[in-house]
This record gives C-alpha cells, sequence and structure tokens, in this order.
C-alpha cells in the first residue's frame, strides 16, 4: 500500500521549502519532478533531453514526458512519499491516479500553498539555488550574494535559468490555464487544504502539519526530532 501527498501552488509558492520540511521533520521522501527531469537530462535520458528544451524556456513539460519520468521513480518508491509540484495538469493527476491504483495506493492529501503574484516575484527574483545540495536559498536573507557559499554544505550557488521575470510571465499564465484546474480536481474529492503561503516557512509548515493531523500519511511516517 503505497500514501503519499502532493504540493500543489503557483511557481515560487514555496513547494520546494515545505517538501524540505517534510524530509527532515516528517521523514518523508519529497522529490521534486522538476529534479528528476533534470536528473534525466544529466544522464542523458532521452525525456530528460526533451523536458530541457521546455522547462529552461519556463514552459509546462509535456504531459507524456512528465508521466514517464514519475513512472519511473515509482517503480522504486517507498511506501509513503510527498511529490513537489506534481501532478501539473487534470491529465497528469487523472494518470497519477491510475498509477497509484496500481499499486493499491492513493493521494491522501493535496496541499494548495497559496501566494500572490507581487511575492511571486520578489521570491523568484532574489531566489538562489546550491548546485550540490539542492538548497533554495534567498538572496538578502540566507547569503549576502550569489557568491557566497551555500551554507548548507559550502557549494557553488547560482540561479535558474527561468528564474527571470521574462519566463515567470510565461510560467504564470501557464500555470493559470494549466495546473490551477488540478486544484479543482482535489477540492471535488474532498482531498484539497488550502494553505496561505505568504509568511514564515516555520508558519506554514505547521498548518500543514495540521492538514495532515488524522490523515493515513500522517500516521504512516515516524516524525523526526
Amino acid at each position: 500500500m503505497h500514501s503519499c501527498i502532493v504540493l500543489l501552488g503557483p511557481p515560487a509558492a514555496g513547494k520546494g521549502t515545505q517538501a524540505e520540511f517534510l524530509k527532515s521533520r516528517l521523514g518523508f521522501q519529497a522529490p521534486s519532478v522538476g529534479a528528476m527531469l533534470r536528473e534525466q537530462k544529466e544522464i542523458g535520458a532521452p525525456a530528460g533531453l526533451k523536458a530541457a528544451e521546455y522547462f529552461e524556456r519556463g514552459l509546462l513539460v509535456p504531459d507524456e514526458i512528465t508521466i514517464e519520468v514519475v513512472r519511473h521513480w515509482l517503480s522504486t518508491a517507498p511506501p509513503v512519499w510527498a511529490l513537489d509540484g506534481f501532478p501539473r495538469t487534470v491529465r497528469q493527476a487523472q494518470a497519477f491516479d491510475a498509477m497509484l491504483a496500481d499499486m493499491a495506493g492513493n493521494v491522501d492529501v493535496a496541499i494548495f500553498i497559496e501566494a500572490a503574484e507581487p511575492i511571486i516575484r520578489d521570491r523568484v527574483i532574489h531566489r538562489l539555488v546550491c548546485g550540490p545540495c539542492g538548497a533554495i536559498l534567498r538572496e538578502g536573507m540566507h547569503v549576502a550574494s550569489s557568491a557566497d557559499p551555500c551554507p548548507r554544505c559550502g557549494g557553488k550557488l547560482g540561479r535558474r535559468k527561468d528564474d527571470n521575470l521574462d519566463a515567470l510571465a510565461d510560467r504564470l499564465s501557464e500555470y493559470r490555464a494549466k495546473t490551477a484546474p488540478v486544484n479543482a480536481y482535489y477540492e471535488q474529492r474532498g482531498m484539497l487544504r488550502r494553505i496561505t503561503g505568504e509568511r514564515p516557512p516555520e508558519a506554514v509548515f505547521a498548518d500543514i502539519a495540521a492538514a495532515l493531523d488524522g490523515a493515513p500519511i500522517a500516521n504512516a511516517s515516524t516524525p523526526q526530532s
């Protein structure tokens, strides 16, 4: 039996940060589909190379590519996990339900992290990512600039290729057209929990933990101290 939660929301709403909390506080594996796609690109897999043409332009990767990569990951998935930023279309959500059904599993909770567009734009402009460990940092908060080393591992910091306002405008347009309807898909099934993401990450996580309380997945993993 497999159980999972999905983390939904617009770009830079805080999904990656909350996925890190779910890993460190609750012991979940919490991969992002973006990371899966980038990994497939690094090893030269056809799906990863095709995906790179899209996500480097800030566009949603076609469903068939994303579904293929997630299906591959699920073949070695643990019994309990969270997915960061997936599904991103209703078609992906339907395919994901079918995949989980084949594994005698299901989505327990869909967490929708909300954030207004001015907040999103500010976060994108100041977001830095550590190449070696994948830490997501804010310039001016966690480090002074991108020239500083990662405070977690000492690695080199950089910016995602699509972390600019032009690419963000395209991403938000695609999000509104293709991803926002996923919220209704899960809401109709009574699975959606709306969380305000315009607060400190600790406060957002407290609400997510409360939303998970009582769900089957909340009892399937041992909390970390």
